[in-house]
């Protein structure tokens, strides 16, 4: 999606399909509950997909002309209807300062500790 443009529109549209018939099937009645079950088993996964999506996403977002940000713009909002909130956190946190790295053995950095870890010169990593 960030070398070749022209692959870009269709797969923001496959990205797009993946998710929207998942969700339609759980806001309809429950005409088919065997259809619903799989459904929410089908978001689950997705759910544990999202982190990753939304941080290329936001990153395509970031780097196309403002005219073809609407299209990025509504998968986005796709993908962030059906991830939680820790998955939308480390998407931010993903695009904003890079996967993050332990600061200590078996201490992890967290979305709600925005400051920039130290390497081991001293610096500061954004």
């Amino acid at each position: 999606m960030y070398a070749n443009h022209t692959l870009r529109p269709p797969t923001l549209r496959v990205l797009r399909n993946v998710v929207e018939p998942q969700t339609q099937v759980q806001n309809q009645g429950e005409e088919n509950e065997s259809e619903k079950e799989e459904s929410k088993e089908n978001l689950r996964y997705l759910r544990g997909q999202a982190k990753n999506w939304l941080a290329v996403l936001f990153n395509v977002f970031a780097s196309v002309e403002r005219g073809e940000r609407a299209q990025v713009g509504e998968v986005v909002g796709v993908w962030a209807g059906v991830a939680g909130e820790s998955e939308l956190a480390g998407a931010y946190w993903s695009v904003c300062w890079g996967t993050p790295t332990p600061l200590l053995p078996g201490s992890e950095p967290t979305p709600s500790d925005p400051s920039p870890r130290k390497s081991e010169d001293g610096a500061a990593n954004a």
